[in-house]
């Protein structure tokens, strides 16, 4: 029997019921009484029909988040040739060249999601932190990896995490299944950008630029690889640490946590090395102190404003630790007090932590 033949049957059986087990006083009453099921039946399937007509909701949010404007590309960073017109947002100048944001996570860090939440170390309890990782538009594997493990972790103590993937574009095909892996995780910050190493500082100031402008000042912010394994819980604990001690110090700002380590090394000059600076672009003898890539964590403030001090600096994108951490921080007069390193290493690369657990360390 189809829906139609349903819905005729119910109304026949409404319109014959006898309502012989209430006791009215009037004919009419029976009538009048008689006619209320049949005018809830119409109201559902009127909802019903509503329901089933409404656009799907992660479309709606979807489209919401990625904030398009009438920006197009018909050129990006590589010989490659165009990419597809699409829409994009805004993105990062740097120098002759502008890398618009193609896709834009579509969470939601309002706080009336958290309820009362206030993140400062002096006053508030909670806080949260967004980790931007660094991907390439091949490595839907590693991402999924991450969202299965560390990035999975929505909340330890007063701590509440989120993370973002920045990638770059790909072919029609890899972008059409980069669409879909949005539409189901809604994570993702693409720009505008070929996939290449020498480039990769430009992710991370990409990851820089949309939080500065996206996420308030006082949430941390940390930035790692798609390579790598993050201990939460010990992140945790060290934010809520030092969070401690830029109350008991009265430091300006929060420090720069290098959960990977730290490196006050030579530059390398070899041309071959894809981490060598010239001595045009860097004549001292050593860099600054600073944190190594894999990951390091600092306020969303901080970042705000090295990022304003970018365009006023010799850029190092094939060396985006030394750059920010290192060079960006000094012009900054961050001392390196203010630059943590950890007695070990929070943050390892998914291959040495294989190694560790097969030699049972």
């Amino acid at each position: 029997m189809n829906l139609l033949s349903r819905i005729k049957l119910v109304l026949c059986q409404l319109k014959t019921a006898r309502f012989t087990q209430f006791s009215f006083p009037t004919q009419r009453s029976r009538r009048v009484t008689a006619i209320f099921p049949c005018f809830f039946v119409v109201g559902l399937l009127l909802l019903f029909a509503k329901i089933y007509s409404l656009p799907k909701p992660e479309i709606i949010i979807r489209y919401r988040a990625i904030f398009p404007t009438n920006h197009s590309i018909t050129d990006v960073d590589s010989n490659k040739g165009p990419v597809p017109p699409m829409k994009f947002s805004t993105g990062i100048k740097l120098e002759s060249k502008t890398y618009y944001f193609v896709r834009t996570p579509k969470m939601h860090f309002e706080e009336l999601c958290y309820g009362n939440l206030y993140n400062d170390p002096k006053y508030g309890k909670q806080w949260v932190m967004v980790t931007f990782v660094k991907s390439t538009i091949n490595n839907f594997k590693r991402r999924t990896l991450i969202r299965d493990t560390w990035g999975s972790v929505r909340r330890i103590e007063r701590g509440m995490f989120h993370t973002i993937f920045i990638v770059g574009v790909g072919d029609a095909d890899k972008e059409a299944l980069l669409e879909e892996e949005q539409r189901i995780y809604g994570d993702i910050l693409q720009i505008s950008l070929q996939e290449n190493y020498q480039q990769i500082g430009v992710k991370t100031l990409a990851g820089m630029k949309w939080a500065s402008e996206n996420l308030p000042s006082n949430y941390y912010y940390s930035t790692s690889d798609d390579d790598m394994w993050i201990d939460m819980l010990k992140v945790t604990k060290l934010i809520g640490q030092y969070r401690e001690v830029v109350v008991e110090k009265d430091w300006p700002e929060f420090p720069i946590i290098c959960m990977f380590g730290t490196g006050f090394n030579e530059p390398i000059r070899d041309v071959r090395d894809k981490n060598s600076a010239s001595k045009q672009q860097y004549p001292w003898p050593y860099w600054p102190k600073y944190c190594l890539g894999g990951m390091y964590t600092t306020s969303v403030s901080v970042i705000g404003k090295l990022k304003t001090l970018i365009q006023k600096t010799e850029k190092y994108y094939n060396l985006d630790d030394v750059w920010i951490t290192g060079l960006l921080r000094q012009k900054l007069a961050m001392p390196n007090e203010l630059l943590v390193e950890t007695k070990e290493r929070i943050a390892k690369h998914f291959v040495d932590l294989v190694t560790d657990s097969a030699s049972g360390m």
